[in-house]
């Protein structure tokens, strides 16, 4: 298969399938630039005629990246393969034989996907990236608060940390941590639109000065 089955097939933005497996491939310690049993980058033309690149996945590839979907899609996915296999000739028991296992092994894993489910939506926190979005987030949003940093009230380093220290312990508040370090991934979309939101309570907004 290749990413735009995978995009076309499940209604998912090639982009996004790309993204998927280019993820898994950096959790795994894969890297698609070389040789390895699983993905391989390939390259297609598009309307216009332009290259653009696509992912190759094999049997291992495809069962990679389908612990990622949900049951639905891996459902098609285990469909589509047996659609394929009614392609192979007849005489060739090896491949049949390895997409009964790749079939096998898929249906096993549903428990250890559910699993990992509940710890990334759970458990997992934000990466380093991540955490510069927030801190990114909360230094555009203070600036915006105290009117620019050529005001008077972002120059006054005692107001400018008042502001901080507010909207840090909205953050820590609102999603029961003691670092924004600690935000899971799951609540990163709500903690942006959090403190894009913000307004300074009103005990600290008589310490703004003109």
């Amino acid at each position: 298969m290749t990413s735009r089955d995978i995009s076309d097939w499940f209604d998912k933005k090639h982009s996004h399938v790309m993204r998927d497996i280019r993820d898994e491939c950096k959790n795994c310690g894969i890297n698609i630039e070389e040789p390895n049993p699983y993905f391989g980058l390939g390259y297609y033309r598009d309307s216009n005629n332009q290259s653009r690149k696509q992912i190759d996945l094999s049997k291992k590839g495809i069962l990679l990246i389908s612990a990622r979907y949900d049951s639905k899609v891996r459902l098609a996915l285990i469909e589509k393969i047996e659609e394929l296999e009614m392609k192979i000739p007849k005489n060739n028991n090896s491949i049949l034989q390895a997409t009964h296992n790749l079939l096998f092994v898929v249906n096993d894993h549903d428990k250890k996907i559910n699993e990992l489910d509940f710890k990334i939506e759970n458990q997992i926190t934000i990466d380093h990236g991540e955490q510069r979005k927030i801190k990114t987030a909360v230094n555009k949003r203070v600036i915006e608060r105290l009117l620019g940093k050529l005001s008077q009230a972002y120059k006054n380093k005692s107001v400018r940390g008042l502001y901080y220290a507010a909207i840090y312990r909205t953050i820590y508040e609102t999603f029961g941590v003691t670092s924004y370090r600690d935000i899971k991934r799951k609540d990163l979309e709500d903690c942006i639109n959090l403190i894009n939101a913000w307004i300074e309570p009103a005990k600290i907004k008589g310490e703004k000065v003109s």
